[in-house]
């Protein structure tokens, strides 16, 4: 898929299809890696531990739970 580079400030960015960030599971604020191998400059998801030592893929399970589970946590919280 091809994507035009924009101009954000004195930055340049790329738009990240839904479709991709969907199947590596980013979501807005997420981190990823940037590399250059050669000439190609390749993304990452971060592997890298939260504080506390939960790592990403626990916290994406819980972001997960979380969302599937919103009203019920929600009326829990209000006990």
């Amino acid at each position: 898929m091809m994507q035009k580079l924009i101009q954000i400030g004195n930055s340049v960015g790329i738009i990240i299809p839904q479709v991709f960030r969907n199947e590596a599971g980013l979501k807005p604020g997420d981190k990823v890696e940037v590399k250059l191998k050669g000439n190609d400059v390749v993304l990452s998801r971060s592997k890298r531990e939260l504080s506390g030592g939960v790592n990403a893929k626990f916290m994406k399970i819980v972001d997960e739970f979380i969302t599937e589970h919103e009203a019920v946590l929600n009326e829990l919280a209000k006990r």
